[in-house]
């Protein structure tokens, strides 16, 4: 649908205003100085078209009682009423006479978003909102493959904390490759110093039975033989036993706990290296899960029939080939507001760029040849620079002839 007539009647700023469009599409400047009524002239088509959201809370110019304003398309004709009090009424009717019931939920069905600036868009400063904009246009919803995304994120940050305290400790440990694999017995090698204590006591006290039996031999010539005898049994155990040096088992022991500690260390390492592989295994699948996501995403978004090719979304918002909408050329954020504004707005063609006046002459030519491609109107406000542009010319709330 086309626009072919907007009219305003004591609506806001504007005295009378009765604008008529060429049906084929096009751009169509509406200008005049500051305060002169051309946003006024803008507002009817977003007021009358649009609802109480988007009718001005002063709507009747100061000093009338009423306001009017209609819109005239090639399908039906949309007149808003406005009278003191706050209160309007709204009449729909269609080109061949008949009334259309429940006006306004009509024109929301069908029209769509009436009054969309394209400009608007790309300049978004929210982000988020532009992205939201973006993906229900297309029909994308990616909240649960979002959501998944963050979640895994906070997963591997978290993961990522631990790993790194994980590979701290296996840092700081104490590790000795000489060390053997289990701990010496300290006890073991106590109990070898009672046994030599034992042996050695043996020892002992057979040299002083000797010493005793030489003594005896002496006193005693008669018992020699038996003597000797018994010097012979004590001397047959002494040459079948060797003393036992008792301090070199001290410092074994000694050692024993150095190298114990050793294989306790050791030990110790292998239960913090296993732990931070375990933890690195962790951050690695969280990893993968989020790139499996992402794949995901993606796919989603490829399959999505995006109104201009290169426009996308990532996590932060909307970006033109894979730059955010933010940082791109002037030219490519207007061909990308008009793409999607057009996408936004299949029923009525219809166009309000409200700045008009931040647009340079190769910028109006580029929008010019966009809309006049789709077959699509768009009604740009400009202030007044002296340059003679063709259009409509506003000039204290009426229409300069």
């Amino acid at each position: 649908m086309k626009l072919l007539r907007i009219m305003g009647s004591n609506f806001k700023v504007l005295k009378l205003v009765e604008l008529e469009f060429d049906p084929e599409g096009g751009l169509v400047v509406i200008s005049g100085k500051n305060g002169a009524g051309k946003t006024c002239t803008m507002d009817i088509v977003s007021a009358c078209l649009g609802g109480k959201k988007l009718c001005p809370e002063k709507p009747i110019r100061e000093g009338q009682k009423f306001a009017e304003i209609e819109v005239e398309t090639d399908d039906w004709t949309v007149t808003r009423r406005f009278v003191e009090g706050g209160t309007s009424t709204l009449k729909v009717v269609r080109a061949d006479g008949c009334i259309v019931p429940k006006g306004q939920t009509f024109l929301d069905t069908v029209i769509g978003k009436i009054g969309f600036d394209p400009l608007q868009f790309v300049n978004e400063p929210d982000a988020k909102k532009q992205r939201k904009t973006l993906l229900d246009l297309v029909g994308v919803d990616l909240t649960e493959l979002d959501g998944k995304i963050k979640a895994l994120r906070e997963q591997r940050t978290a993961v990522g904390r631990t790993l790194k305290q994980a590979e701290a400790e296996v840092e700081a440990s104490d590790v000795f490759p000489d060390a053997p694999d289990a701990e010496i017995s300290v006890g073991d090698m106590l109990q070898e110093i009672e046994i030599a204590h034992a042996v050695n006591r043996a020892i002992d006290s057979a040299e002083n039975h000797i010493e005793q039996l030489n003594i005896r031999i002496a006193e005693l010539s008669e018992n020699i033989a038996q003597c000797n005898g018994m010097v012979a049994e004590e001397m047959d155990y002494i040459s079948k036993h060797q003393r036992i040096e008792s301090n070199a088992i001290r410092a074994q022991i000694q050692s024993a706990e150095e190298t114990n500690r050793q294989v306790r260390a050791n030990a110790e390492n292998k239960k913090i290296v296993a732990h931070a592989l375990a933890v690195s295994k962790a951050h690695h699948e969280l990893a993968q899960g989020i790139k499996a996501a992402e794949a995901d995403k993606q796919s989603v978004l490829n399959l999505a029939e995006m109104p201009v090719a290169g426009l996308s979304v990532d996590e932060d918002g909307v970006t033109f080939n894979g730059i955010p909408i933010a940082q791109i050329a002037e030219s490519e954020k207007i061909k990308v507001g008009l793409a999607v504004s057009m996408a936004l707005n299949p029923t009525l063609t219809v166009l309000l760029i409200r700045d008009g006046s931040l647009l340079d002459k190769d910028n109006m030519a580029l929008i010019e040849e966009m809309v006049k491609e789709k077959g699509f109107q768009a009604l740009v406000e400009r202030v007044d620079d002296g340059s003679g542009e063709v259009g409509f010319y506003i000039e204290e709330g009426k229409l300069k002839e």
